[in-house]
């Protein structure tokens, strides 16, 4: 294996269609402006300049606009340190080409922390939550891959996640203590969750304080929200079946309203964590 990356490596160089450096192609393209301007801020620039070789997970401005108003103000103004280490996420040293990253493997950036990656049949590939939108930018010292929105590290599993006073899942949370479920989500195994938000839990609270009277059958309706596998939603596809902890299977539909888990609406997609990922949904799920 390490034989055939030092192959896939040299040969990204070989094949180098960009006389430039990574920190040179980011500053001559206006989609990276951003970035170019963060990375100068931050000291980074001469880095991504050298003569090491580096892959870069590149935020695009369209990521960069997604973000909270003021973060990128408070980081750029207060909090540098911060913005070091969130550029340098962003970085890991070497040449990852695409043919080189595959579902479920990790790399180290260059502030040593963790990035997941997932890649899907449709030939999506994913760092936590981050969609790559152009890849295989190959220059004189690396390569660059264009990202859909700025990498975050995960820093809670499913279970802490939801059983956060504020969050919008604590309902989901209290049923999941109470079906003795809430372990299983803060292991380190890897799950989508299509969670119901609060609001779903209230609509179906007379259904629900039914079922609850069989603790089985309430386990066996949560199960139904979980698939035992990372499926960002860049790795949906229409007509998709998904096999879940419960054992029967949930269908994908995707149409001009958006993503459909079942009769389901997905609210809110791609919330990663460090086990998983949760995608809101409007309404619980029955087994078929």
């Amino acid at each position: 294996m390490k034989l055939l990356v030092f192959f896939l490596s040299q040969l990204a160089f070989v094949l180098c269609v960009e006389n430039r450096t990574l920190s040179q192609y980011i500053h001559d393209h206006s989609q990276f402006s951003i970035l170019d301007e963060l990375l100068n801020h931050a000291h980074l620039s001469a880095t991504l300049n050298s003569p090491g070789t580096f892959t870069i997970f590149a935020p695009t401005n369209d990521a960069f606009n997604k973000l909270p108003a003021g973060l990128l103000d408070n980081l750029k103004g207060v909090d540098t340190v911060a913005l070091v280490n969130l550029l340098k996420y962003h970085v890991t040293a070497g040449i990852l080409i695409a043919p080189l990253l595959s579902n479920g493997m990790t790399v180290t950036s260059l502030d040593n922390r963790t990035i997941h990656v997932n890649k899907y049949p449709n030939g999506a590939v994913v760092l936590e939550g981050s969609t790559v939108t152009g890849g295989d930018i190959i220059v004189t010292n690396g390569v660059l891959h264009a990202v859909s929105s700025v990498m975050f590290p995960a820093v809670l599993s499913i279970a802490q996640y939801m059983g956060k006073d504020e969050s919008e899942y604590i309902d989901l949370y209290s049923a999941l203590i109470f079906t003795d479920l809430e372990q299983a989500l803060d292991s380190k195994g890897t799950f989508t969750v299509f969670a119901p938000n609060n609001q779903a839990f209230n609509q179906a609270l007379g259904t629900l304080q039914t079922v609850a009277s069989d603790k089985n059958t309430f386990a066996d309706i949560l199960k139904y929200h979980v698939v035992p596998q990372t499926l960002f939603s860049a790795g949906l596809t229409d007509g998709q079946t998904l096999t879940t902890l419960q054992g029967t299977d949930l269908v994908v539909h995707i149409d001009s309203t958006g993503v459909h888990i079942n009769n389901a609406l997905v609210l809110k997609a791609d919330q990663p964590m460090t086990n998983g990922v949760i995608h809101m949904i409007n309404t619980i799920l029955t087994p078929l």
